[in-house]
């Protein structure tokens, strides 16, 4: 895969689609794991100079990922930590059809979110401005065709972190969390496609203004879907997002890495990648 960043969205949701679609006839379930360590390592593969990709492991790193965008120019930056999930999609039952680890650990439902929105503010603390979001891994048919929404889906979508967060915790009842609320439909509307996110730079690098403006358009959105649709979204509840000054430490350690002698061991403990815009 070559190609802009803007493209490379593009062909990754078609891969993930497809490759999702044609397991799901075969009857093997991908992990989260595995898509996350194969889009490291896509990008890695792009060879852009302006994209700095961590180290990865899928055993050690796990799902999820962050992805800093830094503005030389103006020393400003944004990251997004991406909490992955994927469709469960059994062959035969599209009732199952879920994402069944949304809701991670079953002893402790919502927990795994609640963390996520703890590393945000934690990071804040340090003079990080970071964001929560979700990724999600879909087949190419996210949902049975006799539904409201489309047979075709992205094959990978993003989605508010804080909303999402707030939808598992206010689904969980008692020990459990029905299936149907894990299900591709009610989730649909809080997703976007990746390259609405990678392609807001018009074919270059987004800047960290872009993706402000794009995370913003988005609670905007849901704002309005909370109007129209009665979707469940609080906007008290989900923060603006906002621009930080300076670089981290984990991107500028990743960067200085890259620049100086490529040597990548023991440098982060998550897999991270970095966007760098301006001269």
């Amino acid at each position: 895969m070559t190609g802009s960043i803007c493209a490379f969205s593009h062909w990754l949701s078609l891969e993930v689609g497809r490759e999702l679609t044609e397991a799901r006839r075969i009857g093997h379930q991908w992990r989260e794991t595995t898509w996350t360590d194969l889009t490291l390592k896509h990008l890695r593969a792009l060879r852009d100079p302006r994209i700095i990709v961590g180290p990865s492991h899928e055993v050690v790193t796990g799902a999820d990922m962050d992805w800093w965008f830094v503005n030389r120019s103006t020393g400003r930056h944004i990251g997004l930590t991406l909490q992955a999930k994927i469709l469960h999609y059994p062959q035969r039952d599209s009732a199952r059809w879920a994402y069944d680890e949304l809701p991670h650990p079953r002893k402790s439902l919502g927990a795994q979110a609640r963390q996520l929105i703890s590393y945000v503010n934690t990071a804040r603390r340090s003079g990080a401005v970071i964001y929560p979001m979700y990724v999600f891994y879909n087949c190419d048919q996210g949902v049975p065709p006799d539904t409201e929404y489309p047979a075709s889906w992205p094959g990978v979508t993003v989605a508010n972190g804080y909303a999402i967060a707030r939808y598992i915790q206010r689904n969980i009842v008692g020990t459990t969390f029905p299936i149907d609320r894990k299900r591709f439909r009610p989730l649909a509307p809080y997703m976007q496609s990746l390259s609405a996110l990678l392609c807001n730079g018009g074919g270059a690098i987004p800047t960290p203004d872009d993706v402000v403006d794009f995370l913003t358009e988005e609670r905007e959105r849901l704002k309005y879907f909370a109007r129209t649709i009665e979707l469940d979204f609080d906007a008290r509840a989900t923060p603006r997002p906002l621009l930080g000054d300076g670089i981290p430490a984990a991107p500028e350690l990743l960067m200085g890495r890259y620049l100086h002698d490529g040597d990548f061991e023991d440098a982060v403990t998550r897999s991270t990648v970095v966007f760098l815009s301006g001269d």
